[in-house]
Order: C-alpha cells, then structure tokens, then sequence
C-alpha cells in the first residue's frame, strides 16, 4: 500500500536468492519434473549456486542492495527453499523394475494403440 514493499520484498537483500531468481528456479524445477527428471536435492543445491555466481559474474551494478559478499548456499536451505514453495513437493521415487512388474502383455497393447 501506499508504494511500500511486502515482506518479502523488503527481506529479499537478506536472502541468498533474489525472488526472481528463487521463481525461476522453482520453475526449472517444474519443467525437470514435467519431463521426466525430477531433481535430486544435491542438484537443486547446485542449481542456486549457480544462479547465485553466475549473477557475481555478470557484473551487477554497484547500486544493488546486495552485499559484495554472499554466503554459499547451506545444507538446510533446500528444505527452506521448498517449504517456500508448496507447489515443488519431495517425493521418494521407486525402481523401474518395481514399476513394471505389474505390467501386463494386454496393457502394454493398450498402450501402444
């Protein structure tokens, strides 16, 4: 209101990730699951590391609120990441092999008609 900011917004020099860049990583993430590769916590890790060095190289300009020196990317702030995030859900996935043993003659037909 009023041309204040929201919370998030007034937190976001505090944050590792700005918010753009937290909202393009949750939508890489969608598209990873979407396809078929739904990413492993480590690789999600790394994904932000490199979001987050890729914005040092790019040369921001000085007059950024961001601090000149920013943390790496921790081991709990996956979690954090994804509690932000109801929509990226952690799932355990099973073996291909546990997945076909109820696979049938007549549904591989169904299917492939």
């Amino acid at each position: 209101m009023n041309g204040g900011k929201s919370i998030a917004e007034s937190r976001e020099p505090q944050q590792i990730l700005t918010i753009p860049e937290e909202n393009a990583l949750a939508e890489c993430i969608t598209h990873l699951a979407i396809f078929g590769h739904p990413p492993k916590h480590a690789f999600i890790r790394s994904l932000a590391e490199e979001i987050r060095l890729s914005r040092s190289s790019t040369g921001a300009s000085e007059s950024e609120s961001f601090p000149a020196f920013q943390p790496s990317i921790g081991d709990s702030w996956v979690q954090q990441f994804l509690y932000q995030y109801p929509i990226l859900q952690t799932v355990y996935s099973c073996t291909i092999e546990a997945a076909r043993k109820d696979v049938t003659k007549e549904d591989l037909d169904w299917w492939f008609e």
